[in-house]
């Protein structure tokens, strides 16, 4: 009988563990993806080892004018730098009736779970990646190591605030690929602000594109959690070019009727008892952020 603990949980394949066809794995790996807006601003990487260092160019090249026709040309040399992914087991494992899951066929299986077992990979994604939970699994979490901050109330008010943001990533010569994230509780703060011609600031969203603010396209996850005292949102403005999410596009599942579960609240479950059946996937991906000059934001929403 194997113990499986919710989130933190591995098996191997005498253990009745096997990968997922690649077209269902590839369907629910872009399913976690698209379940939070903020998880599809991220650059992949895919990955073949657990392990991989990502060059990058921490210097480029420069050029310059010949003083003649003929003359010796100025010598160039770019510098290079690396950043390390390290993959980590991210797992769920999800409890369903016997009754209900009356076929061992994975297309069955998939219809059965797809959703939660989506949800809580989303949800722990977002929430790592951000610093709200699971501190330290990877090198850097946005929260924790954004550059620049703005605390809301630091200017004359709200507009003000979020404009000195913006204005601290553009002068680190950032303005390309920047998109503002936050819960969508905080739209709220936002939605009655208008310049001083009276146009609104959160600019409505549109069928083909999503709302923006200070022209920059704003994302929302209802996976932020509030920190602080008094407890509040944050708001992030990234360079999404330069945060990475390692992948390897390989999805395992195990199954069992016989374990005790123990769930998230350490409360146990046995599944033979109750006529249950566990089902355990998991992945392995990472985190890096090759720029921390590129994170920013704003506190205290």
């Amino acid at each position: 009988m194997t113990d499986y603990s919710f989130l933190n949980a591995t098996l191997n394949n005498d253990e009745g563990a096997y990968l997922v066809p690649q077209g269902y794995a590839d369907k629910i790996i872009n399913n976690i993806q698209q379940m939070d807006q903020s998880l599809g601003l991220l650059k992949p990487w895919p990955m073949t080892t657990l392990v991989e260092n990502v060059p990058l160019l921490s210097a480029a090249s420069t050029a310059s004018y010949t003083s003649a026709e003929g003359s010796a040309k100025a010598n160039t040399k770019p510098t290079f730098g690396q950043m390390t992914l390290t993959c980590q087991e991210l797992a769920a494992v999800v409890v369903v009736t016997e009754r209900l899951l009356m076929s061992t066929n994975i297309k069955g299986l998939m219809s059965v779970i797809q959703e939660d077992l989506t949800k809580a990979f989303a949800k722990v994604k977002v929430q790592t990646l951000f610093g709200y939970a699971n501190d330290g699994t990877f090198t850097n979490d946005l929260t924790d190591d954004a550059v620049s901050t703005v605390a809301y109330g630091d200017n004359d008010d709200l507009l003000a605030d979020g404009s000195e943001l913006l204005s601290k990533l553009e002068v680190l010569g950032y303005f390309e690929n920047l998109v503002w994230v936050t819960h969508p509780a905080v739209r709220r703060k936002f939605r009655d602000l208008r310049d001083d011609n009276g146009q609104l600031i959160l600019q409505p969203g549109t069928a083909n594109a999503p709302e923006t603010l200070f022209n920059y396209p704003i994302k929302y996850s209802t996976y932020f959690s509030k920190v602080g005292s008094p407890a509040a949102y944050e708001m992030f403005l990234c360079d999404w070019s330069k945060i990475v999410e390692g992948q390897m596009q390989q999805l395992m599942f195990a199954k069992s009727k016989d374990a005790t579960i123990t769930l998230s609240d350490d409360t146990e479950v046995n599944l033979f008892q109750k006529n249950m059946v566990a089902i355990k996937a998991w992945l392995y991906h990472s985190f890096g952020v090759a720029d921390l000059n590129a994170v920013g934001k704003l506190t205290g929403l």
